[in-house]
């Protein structure tokens, strides 16, 4: 297609877009594929990343395609393979599906020969059960940087990101929220089998303690259900909190360098946690013994509010007694207008947990929507559901081999 042909699709997409079609994938997917041809990358993703969210029955996994060329064109070649695993496990064309597997083999070589020993050793077997239904380890490799570390203000960002998660504490108690949740089961061949949805409205409770840290718990009343979940989880809405200054000294933090995300300039860090087990972050506990794990993961920070825009964390190593062979989560968070109060509040976006145990994978999503402001002293309303107190920041149980409870200290 001619370049002033691609002009015209970006013009009748964005049309589209603003006409009010903001929930039609593929107007989203027409304005990505328009600005990677037009070479505008920032928007190009961000387009085909809002193409892919709307996109809940994967009707279109073309998609994927056109984000893995983008990627491509923008040099991060972990987010081409990732975005490759997503396309094979939604096309239906075998011919296709045959060149992006030949595509990924010379791609995982290529990889494969610059990687350290190291990181071949501690990654290898994760890699291995995540290579067609998951994200990349965290450290398979590191994602494209504008600028090197050398120019990151590492003491600055984390002073600043510390600072503002009391703000993302106050905001988490001002709204409530539509959540809807895809669970998903994966087999063996990696293909993807929609376990159900449920719609729940989704409020949080925010209490002081003595120790400075707030006990924050979530709340959820269902609208709509599925069947019996194979994976529960809670809690990941509010990780960013690993900056509070009650739990940033526990982590060893590495400025990689100046990101472009969500078209926003942003500083990419890299995180492992202690190990110290007395301030472990989690706790997760199977029948009657506790594990804490720690974990790994890479940050992003906005440049200009140091707001947290989005985190990948990973295992350190499995858990092997539990047979928990992986565990890695995404969360984003964004901004969100209020123009009746003439407030904006940075909040959770999506939050995506990627569970393998020996025998099951598991993907659950976590979407939110119709967000709703109210006032402070409105928290009063909020009542204790019946039944046990819930002890645990978060919580998760994978159906029948026992319940793991991930809590927060």
């Amino acid at each position: 297609m001619q370049e002033h042909s691609w002009d015209e699709v970006l013009a009748l997409s964005g049309r589209a877009l603003e006409m009010g079609s903001f929930t039609n994938f593929v107007a989203y997917e027409y304005h990505a594929a328009a600005n990677l041809n037009l070479h505008n990358l920032a928007a190009a993703e961000k387009s085909g990343l809002r193409a892919a969210d709307l996109d809940r029955e994967h009707r279109e996994p073309r998609i994927y395609f056109v984000l893995a060329q983008i990627y491509e064109a923008k040099g991060d070649f972990t987010k081409v393979a990732a975005s490759l695993h997503e396309y094979l496990n939604y096309t239906d064309s075998s011919s296709d599906a045959a060149v992006v597997e030949q595509y990924l083999s010379n791609l995982d070589k290529s990889t494969q020969a610059v990687r350290g020993p190291h990181s071949a050793e501690t990654t290898d077997k994760a890699d291995s059960a995540s290579n067609r239904w998951a994200p990349p380890d965290i450290d398979a490799g590191v994602p494209r940087v504008l600028s090197n570390s050398s120019s990151c203000p590492l003491p600055q960002i984390l002073k600043q990101a510390s600072s503002h998660t009391l703000d993302l504490i106050e905001n988490m108690r001002r709204f409530s929220a539509s959540e809807q949740i895809e669970q998903i089961e994966i087999d063996r061949n990696g293909k993807r089998h929609n376990s159900g949805t449920e719609v729940m409205n989704y409020v949080v409770e925010v209490e002081e303690t003595t120790s400075g840290y707030p006990a924050i718990k979530e709340y959820r009343a269902g609208v709509s259900g599925m069947r019996q979940a194979a994976v529960l989880d809670s809690g990941a809405a509010v990780f960013a909190l690993i900056f509070h200054p009650s739990h940033i000294g526990n982590f060893e933090f590495q400025c990689e360098g100046l990101t472009d995300l969500q078209q926003s300039p942003a500083w990419q860090l890299h995180f492992v946690e202690s190990d110290d087990s007395n301030k472990a972050f989690t706790a997760i506990k199977k029948g009657g013994t506790i594990h804490l794990p720690r974990f790994k993961g890479r940050a992003w920070i906005s440049t200009d509010g140091y707001n947290v825009l989005r985190i990948e964390t990973d295992l350190v190593s499995p858990l092997p007694k539990m047979d928990l062979q992986r565990e890695h989560q995404v969360i984003t968070y964004a901004p969100v207008e209020f123009p009746a109060r003439h407030i904006r509040l940075w909040l959770p976006d999506k939050s995506s947990i990627y569970v393998a145990t020996h025998r099951h994978q598991y993907e659950r999503v976590h979407t939110f929507a119709d967000f709703k402001v109210f006032s402070v002293d409105s928290m009063e309303a909020v009542k204790e559901p019946s039944g046990k107190k819930p002890d645990r920041f978060f919580s998760k149980t994978l159906a029948g081999s026992g319940p793991f409870e991930v809590g927060h200290n």
